[in-house]
């Protein structure tokens, strides 16, 4: 997939700034498309894509260090549900200052 297919595909998705660290409270703000590819291209920020896994493998930006923990999963019995393993699962893939957009 090409970088601006990704892009286009990252424009149907709310993006949400984390201008905190990742074990403090966060505040979140949500920003465009184009805010959110300047801070990822700069540096300073991880992205994380909170889609379920199979939404992540249809299409998304190509980062190095892109991370994809589900906050909401699909179960067989229940539909989709939330992580209850979420926070224990983000947290040791970031360090106390890493500053993250999230794509959900």
């Amino acid at each position: 997939m090409n970088t601006q297919k990704r892009y286009a595909n990252v424009l149907s998705f709310t993006i949400l700034l984390l201008v905190q660290s990742c074990r403090s409270e966060p505040e979140m703000i949500t920003i465009d498309v184009h805010k959110a590819n300047g801070l990822l291209r700069d540096g300073g920020y991880r992205y994380l894509d909170v889609r379920t896994s199979e939404e992540y493998m249809k299409g998304h930006v190509d980062f190095y260090d892109a991370l994809n923990v589900p906050y909401m999963i699909d179960t067989t019995n229940q539909g989709r549900v939330k992580n209850s393993n979420f926070l224990e699962q983000v947290l040791p893939l970031c360090n106390k200052g890493d500053h993250l957009v999230v794509v959900n």
